[in-house]
């Protein structure tokens, strides 16, 4: 698991009082997160079940090696 405390987007658009287009930057990961789904041919599952836009102290990136030939 990966945590991130500080985050670029987060504190530039909070700054700004437009936290909420961090969700947006934020939403970015999902174009490579959803490419890890569960049944992906790559091995690997994402989650991010925290975030620092939703209130969190940090956001979590979470990968599982999967049991696969790959």
């Amino acid at each position: 698991m990966l945590r991130v405390h500080k985050c670029f987007y987060h504190n530039f658009f909070r700054e700004h009082d437009a936290g909420e287009l961090t969700v947006i930057f934020y939403g970015l990961d999902n174009i490579w997160g959803y490419l890890l789904k569960p049944g992906n041919p790559h091995g690997v599952h994402f989650e991010r079940p925290a975030m620092l836009s939703t209130g969190q102290p940090a956001c979590s990136f979470e990968f599982e090696k999967l049991n696969t030939n790959y």
